[in-house]
């Protein structure tokens, strides 16, 4: 205890560990469940552990691990979310230590702060420290294991064979923690062949079987979820990774503010200028660094590409400490002064661009689910004349419909089997207020049908990947659905970025100007643009209504979008006519088409957009006509992974 309290360098250390333990307790009543939380915390209830297995781990893509912690955890302590998240909260904190302890021992005091104080105060550790999901868990079982494996290679004192026991342990606990941490735990395994002496060779060769002694047992889970595959293909939610992934994750670790990365920036030049006098001997652990940093990627990369999307920011959490030795290893040691003065500077830093440019706290504590029934109860309460549509998870969405206990009542757009009967169950509403909540998996023409029955758009909330709105057939001053940008052709003309022959333009009996596509004729009508010079934010959305007055049971037309630029085509999307008439409809009709642009990986600089109509049936067709909107994004719907647009 006197050495520690001797050792100036520790008072920084109890400061970011305060730091880190603020950051990830701040409001601990107040932190909600995520959807894979909620997806893990209904898989946990069974009777028994043989049924815990068969119905809530090999559902699942995960290993037992995690899971198999948190059913007997709630077993014991209950399903708040604040018991069910704090061990992994603890984790979090714990894991800042880790990496303080291992940089320290690889390098020196200066970069085990600096590396220490990242881990600290960036937005990618801190939300996953509050998830109860395998990912600061498998951090914190990666820099255990990494701790004792390296005091176990590199340390000359022959009281070793403790750090080979609990390698063995952490090791078989990161194979049971997730697959990308069972990943990290092989390439580190292998790494330490590179470098065992010759007399330990033996006792470590052993580990690596004691590790997959333990693991066995989980063999047939494993394979088991090899077979199932992962989360992309086409019944899956995750595409394959763009070519810019790493860049993109990096800025995502720093925040994506180029503050924090001239930062780093500094540091490394600083470090250069004043090299760490045991560079040649520690620059082994910056080489292994990289490998670590990197081969996770790689290969999840290369899977997610050749054969099932995998990759995701939140897998590369096992190895991604390791990048800040990289970029600190090279640093000597500052004097305390120095240290302190490091530090005092680059905290208010990591603090600003985690609360405000990142809007962390009001994002991640705002959960979707919550907001959209308890706004709908509301919305419901104020207007007795009502309906509330909600188009999320319904398991989710019942968990807080018990709490609310109001016995009001709740559409689920699920229960609508196709576009027509949700636009036929609309039309047919008496109320003059409606509601709808949804989440960003929902179909974004939603907002837009209920904006022509309903066009005053009176409140809208924008969380983290849902929206919630309410429009009224009031004619009150409302909310802006769209931007000012709107493109109508009614074919009394050519209109800017149109182009159709004149000659199948025509006036119909009130002498309007109609476009007739004539037997056999397949294409027609054309809207061509760039897609800058439409949109000001991301995630705005290009909304299209057509409107046709004739029809028969052979018509099949579609409005078909394409996003390409001269070299690539990164879209192609289609609305089809028979999503939209049945056989008791009368000759008018209107089709809709969106393009939700957050979804589609583009460049903004250069891409074109290309609408058009393809009469596949070639069956005489009549459009009145048809205009081009682009609808305002939510700013923050991608707000916890991606940069956050302030237009």
């Amino acid at each position: 205890m006197k050495s520690f309290i001797q050792n100036k360098d520790n008072y920084l250390l109890l400061f970011i560990l305060l730091l880190a333990s603020l950051l990830r307790l701040f409001k601990l009543f107040e932190i909600p469940f995520t959807h894979d939380e909620f997806s893990a915390l209904f898989r946990t209830d069974f009777d028994d552990f043989s049924s815990l297995i068969k119905g809530g781990v090999m559902t699942d893509t995960h290993p037992a691990g995690v899971q198999v912690f948190m059913y007997y955890w709630i077993k014991m302590l209950g399903a708040q979310e604040w018991i069910v998240k704090l061990p992994f909260i603890s984790m979090g904190i714990a894991s800042v230590y880790l990496l303080w302890l291992i940089a320290k021992n690889w390098f020196n005091p200066t970069v085990a702060i600096l590396a220490s104080l990242f881990l600290a105060g960036l937005e990618y550790p801190i939300m996953h420290s509050q998830i109860a999901r395998p990912y600061i868990s498998g951090l914190f079982l990666s820099l255990w294991m990494v701790y004792h494996w390296s005091q176990y290679l590199f340390t000359t004192k022959s009281k070793v064979n403790k750090h080979l026991i609990l390698y063995v342990i952490a090791s078989a606990l990161c194979a049971y923690n997730h697959h990308f941490s069972l990943l990290f735990a092989a390439i580190v395994g292998v790494s330490g062949l590179f470098f065992i002496d010759k007399k330990r060779i033996l006792p470590f060769a052993g580990s690596g079987l004691a590790i997959f002694l333990l693991y066995s047992p989980h063999l047939s889970i494993f394979f088991h979820q090899l077979n199932k595959g992962g989360v992309g293909g086409d019944d899956g939610w995750l595409g394959a990774p763009q070519d810019d992934f790493l860049w993109q994750f990096i800025q995502y670790i720093f925040n994506f503010s180029k503050l924090l990365m001239l930062v780093a920036v500094g540091l490394i030049i600083v470090g250069f200028r004043k090299k760490n006098p045991d560079y040649k001997a520690r620059r082994k652990f910056i080489y292994l660094s990289i490998v670590w940093f990197l081969i996770p990627f790689i290969i999840g990369y290369y899977y997610s590409v050749k054969v099932d999307p995998v990759l995701q920011y939140s897998v590369l959490i096992f190895s991604f400490p390791f990048l800040f030795f990289i970029i600190f290893g090279h640093i000597s040691d500052f004097s305390f002064k120095w240290k302190s003065i490091t530090m005092i500077l680059i905290t208010p830093i990591l603090v600003y661009t985690l609360i405000c440019d990142r809007q962390y706290y009001h994002l991640f504590y705002n959960s979707p689910y919550e907001g959209m029934v308890k706004n709908s109860a509301l919305f419901q309460n104020k207007n007795e004349e009502s309906t509330s549509i909600i188009d999320s998870d319904i398991q989710i969405s019942k968990y807080f419909l018990e709490n609310e206990g109001n016995g009001l009542e709740y559409i689920f757009a699920d229960s609508f089997t196709s576009i027509r009967e949700f636009i036929s169950f609309i039309k047919d509403r008496d109320e003059s207020e409606i509601s709808l909540g949804a989440i960003t998996s929902s179909d974004p023409k939603l907002p837009l049908i209920l904006y022509d029955y309903f066009p005053t758009l009176s409140k809208r909330i924008d969380y983290n990947q849902a929206n919630y709105y309410e429009f009224s057939k009031r004619s009150t001053n409302g909310i802006p659905l769209y931007r000012d940008y709107e493109n109508l052709n009614s074919f009394d003309g050519i209109p800017e970025n149109w182009s159709f022959s004149m000659e199948s333009v025509h006036r119909d009996n009130a002498l309007n100007s109609i476009f007739v596509f004539q037997e056999g004729q397949e294409w027609g009508i054309l809207f061509e643009s760039t897609i800058e010079d439409l949109i000001e934010n991301e995630n705005d959305l290009i909304d299209v209504r057509l409107d046709i007055k004739s029809w028969n049971p052979n018509d099949e037309l579609l409005i078909v979008s394409e996003i390409l630029d001269k070299s690539e085509k990164y879209d192609w999307r289609s609305s089809n006519s028979r999503e939209y008439i049945t056989l008791t409809d009368s000759s008018d009709y209107r089709m809709y088409h969106s393009i939700k642009l957050s979804d589609i990986p583009f460049p903004k600089d250069k891409a074109r957009l290309k609408i058009y109509c393809w009469n596949k049936g070639k069956t005489p067709i009549i459009i009145d006509d048809i205009s081009i909107k682009v609808r305002v994004g939510n700013p923050v719907l991608y707000g916890l992974l991606r940069k956050i647009d302030q237009n």
